[in-house]
């Protein structure tokens, strides 16, 4: 009868990861104490035997000599591998709910099953964007066909998303009415924006539009938060001198891209040139469907 010791093989989450990987070296070996039978059966004979310690991803084969049953018998017959104790913790995990300022969220990788040792450090991953609020909102809006975009990655720089919320998210704690104003004002610019937008009219577009961004940047700095550092603004102001109507750090902000919005190819060629020019910018190959 073959035996494998296979200390992981009951790893049924992605946390096998370039950064933890979990090898056989990890595990110490395991020591097999008696090779038993289940009534009406019974054990005469192991070999090799037992007890034999069987190392991690060490294969033998036992041959095991059974002594049946006098009477006539119809059922299983059950082997069972005796092993010393040891510090192993059968996890399941059957749901995870995220609780944050009383908003309730159920995660949807919330499924967890394994086999681990003792002290062992498992990783699960979850999506914080589902509990926590910035209080925006997303919204649909039609687009010109005169609009065109640019999108570019910064190299060398990029901030962490989940640093940056909780920055965001402490200073919303320590100042509510003050945080509650500013992104109040942030939405009412996005909206004006929103409105010109539809209506064509580019130059308030690009008033309101560099409204929100300044409110953004000026809540990053409230919270000591990344949101558009320095350089990222200077980037977006010669931008707007090369091209570009307006420009911004997509998403959460941070050192990761940019992206600007153009009227006509002719300006999105100037913008491309001048963001071809940079050493620490690489345009990224952006469609946008109208």
């Amino acid at each position: 009868m073959p035996f494998t010791n296979r200390p992981y093989s009951n790893y049924l989450t992605d946390y096998l990861t370039e950064a933890h990987l979990i090898k056989a070296s990890d595990f110490e070996p395991i020591s097999i104490k008696a090779i038993e039978a289940t009534a009406p059966f019974k054990v005469l004979s192991v070999e090799p035997p037992v007890p034999r310690k069987v190392g991690p991803e060490e294969r033998v084969e036992f041959k095991i000599k059974i002594q049946g049953p006098d009477i006539s018998y119809s059922g299983p017959m059950t082997l069972n591998f005796v092993e010393d104790n040891e510090d192993i913790i059968h996890l399941e995990l059957t749901k995870v709910v995220l609780d944050y300022l009383d908003k309730k969220v159920e995660a949807e990788n919330g499924l967890v099953m394994l086999n681990m040792p003792k002290n062992h450090i498992f990783q699960q991953d979850i999506q914080l964007l589902r509990i926590l609020d910035y209080g925006v909102r997303i919204e649909k809006v039609s687009i010109d066909k005169s609009v065109l975009f640019s999108m570019a990655k910064l190299l060398g720089g990029e901030a962490g998303t989940v640093p940056m919320v909780k920055k965001v998210m402490e200073f919303k704690e320590a100042n509510k009415e003050e945080y509650a104003a500013l992104i109040e004002k942030i939405n009412e610019s996005n909206a004006n924006a929103i409105s010109a937008m539809e209506m064509r009219d580019w130059d308030a577009f690009a008033y309101e539009f560099e409204e929100g961004r300044r409110l953004t940047k000026l809540l990053g700095i409230k919270s000591n938060a990344d949101i558009e550092p320095d350089y990222c603004s200077d980037i977006i102001d010669k931008s707007k001198e090369n091209g570009a109507l307006v420009a911004k750090l997509p998403g959460a902000g941070g050192m990761d891209s940019i992206v600007a919005l153009c009227i006509g190819n002719d300006k999105k060629e100037l913008l491309d040139r001048f963001w071809g020019s940079m050493e620490r910018l690489r345009i990224m190959d952006v469609n946008i469907l109208h």
